[in-house]
């Protein structure tokens, strides 16, 4: 697949998806990029709850790891 757009069709079940796949740097205006000019994608996730949920995985793993060299 090179650079430019490419028709995508996806089908499954009867269910069909087409949409237009553009590839290459060279499609993205870089001067409006630059001046944020245009449309732009909502930021997604929140930090404090991923911090939350890493650090008390972590945690946990630790408190196992403790066990299993206890017993």
């Amino acid at each position: 697949m090179g650079r430019g757009d490419h028709n995508i069709t996806l089908t499954n079940s009867g269910m069909i998806i087409s949409f237009t796949l553009t590839l290459g740097k060279d499609n993205v205006n870089w001067d409006a990029v630059g001046k944020q000019q245009g449309e732009t994608l909502p930021n997604s996730g929140v930090l404090i709850p991923t911090l939350l949920l890493g650090g008390g995985g972590t945690g946990l793993l630790w408190i196992g790891r403790k066990l299993i060299k206890s017993s």
